[in-house]
């Protein structure tokens, strides 16, 4: 059955290639077929590979919502249509480690506020532990030191 593009509801699932990368975002566009009935459809929306700012606001612009992780990208949402969707899904972050306001949505994040009071809806979402593949294989005692060394190696 072909389905008229104009009654689509496109998602863009952002992807970046460093920091803050999405896993399992082939999954999770993958996931989406099954909204199929429902006329939604979702795409991933990379800055990274766009030719030209025209090309970057064209692309937003087609988009009725954006989900990604909590990062700059998702400032992008401006460009998107009156009454469009951003979710911001917050990552898990140990309570003792720096920036782990980010994990809460008992306030609004820096994107949150970004789009307080304009015509576009801001959700966020807290992911869990595992959403963080890093340390998994020690107990919560050893954490702390295993994420401090994870961190030591990357700046190396």
């Amino acid at each position: 059955e072909l389905i008229n593009v104009d009654e689509l509801k496109i998602v863009g699932l952002t992807e970046r290639k460093s920091r803050r990368i999405w896993l399992n975002i082939v999954d999770s566009v993958n996931a989406c077929d099954v909204f199929r009935q429902q006329k939604v459809a979702c795409i991933t929306v990379n800055v990274e590979e766009t030719a030209s700012p025209e090309e970057h606001l064209l692309m937003h612009s087609s988009l009725n919502a954006l989900v990604g992780i909590h990062g700059a990208q998702l400032t992008q949402g401006i460009f998107l249509p009156r009454h469009g969707y951003i979710l911001e899904l917050l990552p898990w972050v140990p309570d003792w480690a720096w920036g782990a306001w980010v994990a809460k949505t008992s306030a609004p994040t820096p994107v949150g506020v970004m789009f307080h009071n304009t015509d576009l809806n801001h959700l966020g979402y807290s992911l869990g532990r595992d959403s963080v593949p890093l340390c998994k294989h020690v107990n919560e005692t050893d954490e702390t030191e295993c994420f401090k060394a994870e961190q030591q190696e990357n700046k190396t």
